[in-house]
């Protein structure tokens, strides 16, 4: 099935502590569903991008992470003090992370339509 993408949500938050903000933009398919929708979505992706546009580094959330306002909420918020924001938001086996790394189980497939 073909979809496309369109930027959906967005935050900021000083990502790397150089006192100036990032956007992290969440970008969802075009088939994304509701919660009380059957059916697959194609995968969200979480992006940081510098004011400038420069793209610092993207999250796949993978096929186990269904598409939908009510599945890929996320939050943005320097939680440990340190001076640089983190980025909270569910995963699951198959998500890649911002450095590449695959959690959990690649192969695994938990999608029901």
């Amino acid at each position: 099935m073909a979809y496309t993408y369109a930027a959906n949500d967005a935050s900021v938050g000083d990502l790397d502590g150089d006192g100036q903000y990032e956007i992290v933009l969440k970008w969802d398919p075009s088939n994304s569903k509701d919660n009380s929708q059957s059916g697959y979505t194609g995968n969200v992706y979480i992006d940081a991008y510098k004011l400038n546009g420069t793209r610092l580094w993207r999250i796949d959330l993978g096929r186990n992470i269904r598409a939908g306002a009510h599945y890929t909420q996320f939050q943005v918020y320097d939680y440990d003090g340190d001076g640089k924001a983190e980025v909270a938001l569910k995963t699951a086996d198959g998500t890649t992370d911002a450095a590449g790394t695959v959690i959990g189980s690649a192969s695994a497939d938990y999608r029901n339509s």
